[in-house]
């Protein structure tokens, strides 16, 4: 009776933790957040799309032109956000990443070296897909409407 009872216990315990893990475990959506002030004093709505492990989270956003879209390494991965396509980057501005990088204008879709975040304002209405430079079969789209 008792090795039935500790068992049982056991059982719920490992359940326990593995629960635990799962929901410590699994990134979380980051909602739009507070306005962004950018340099310039204009501001404009921001978005965050987190980057872990698991990829980009999540994969697939929709923005309006003007707005700031920040990526964000949440666990220390090594992130380097780049339009597609993968080497060129061509994607966003047309221009390669040797010719954009460093974006002084800010006009190029593209994180010119790995980092923990990156933020790019879309001005551009269309659907913009980008991978990690890094880790190039990790990938995502930013859609950009009126």
């Amino acid at each position: 009776m008792n090795k039935t009872i500790s068992l049982v216990l056991s059982a719920v315990a490992v359940l326990i933790m593995l629960c635990g893990w799962y929901i410590y475990s699994t990134p979380k959506a980051v909602a739009p957040s507070a306005l962004n002030t950018e340099t310039s004093g204009a501001v404009s709505p921001e978005t965050v799309v987190t980057y872990s492990v698991n990829g980009f989270y999540p994969k697939t956003i929709s923005v309006k032109k003007g707005t700031a879209v920040t990526f964000k390494s949440i666990d220390g991965s090594r992130m380097w956000v780049g339009s597609n396509e993968h080497p060129t980057h061509l994607g966003y501005d047309g221009t390669s990443r040797t010719e954009h990088c460093p974006d002084a204008t800010g006009t190029a879709f593209d994180q010119c070296s790995a980092g923990e975040s990156f933020t790019f304002t879309f001005q551009k209405v269309g659907s913009w897909n980008y991978h990690n430079h890094a880790k190039a079969n990790d990938e995502g789209v930013v859609v950009v409407t009126e």
